[in-house]
């Protein structure tokens, strides 16, 4: 990513780029909600008008972007700039293309708390819709479970940012067109918490390990899925004045 961002092109239309790199805090307590080890993915998020989010799965130390860009438009004059073109088709040594799973996605912003925190810890969960399932139907009880969850005293009192992270089908073909493939129904959740504490408080709390038990039996919630910690990396930032990009 830093050879991408060193581009004249990318440079002039990229507004922000953020790198998560999966960790193993969550990993123990995860295992009491039954989810599957997590893969080694990396989750790559453009924010323009919509939402654009590409899991990768890969057999090296995995991270997780975010890059924000102006337009749908500018995000396709990037990728499909020859430069970049270029250090992608590099990448593919290791499958960034054809082991990616490109999409845009609606945000649904669910909690979002005015709290100053020096180090939050950041959470994603992946959910893949399990294929008994369409995603209209795994998308309604999602959310329905989804709005119980963060209703309970222990989310709202250990939570600062709950997002919810909707596929849709605006950049579907013009992903494809660049050589990903099809992807598969997924939702994604990215939150927040002030520290790891509040992490594993809220994982126990009795009420929230029942709703996640109900969930499970009801629609599969964890049958296709994985939650962790992530440590992030800002690359670059426009929005944020006195920032500085760093490309190297």
């Amino acid at each position: 990513m830093d050879h991408v961002l060193a581009l004249d092109l990318v440079r002039k239309k990229v507004l922000k780029m953020e790198m998560m790199f999966q960790n193993d805090r969550l990993d123990e307590h995860v295992k009491l909600f039954e989810f599957p080890p997590r893969d080694p993915v990396v989750v790559i998020v453009t924010e323009t008008e919509v939402r654009l989010a590409a899991c990768v799965r890969i057999a090296i130390d995995p991270e997780i972007s975010s890059v924000l860009s102006q337009t749908i438009d500018d995000l396709v004059e990037v990728l499909l700039d020859a430069e970049v073109q270029k250090l992608f088709q590099k990448a593919e040594e290791f499958g960034l293309q054809s082991g990616t799973a490109a999409f845009s996605a609606d945000v649904v912003p669910k909690i979002n708390r005015n709290v100053s925190t020096q180090n939050p810890v950041h959470i994603l969960g992946i959910y893949k819709v399990p294929t008994h399932l369409s995603r209209d139907e795994y998308g309604q009880k999602f959310h329905a479970f989804v709005e119980k969850y963060i209703a309970l005293p222990a989310i709202q009192k250990n939570l600062v940012r709950y997002e919810v992270w909707q596929q849709n089908d605006a950049v579907g073909d013009r992903m494809q067109d660049l050589g990903h493939p099809v992807s598969e129904p997924t939702f994604l959740v990215r939150a927040e918490s002030e520290t790891l504490d509040h992490v594993i408080e809220y994982l126990n709390d009795p009420q929230a390990r029942k709703l996640v038990q109900e969930a499970k039996q009801d629609f599969g919630f964890n049958t296709n899925a994985c939650l962790f910690t992530a440590d992030v990396v800002t690359k670059i930032d426009k929005s944020r004045v006195g920032v500085n990009s760093n490309y190297g």
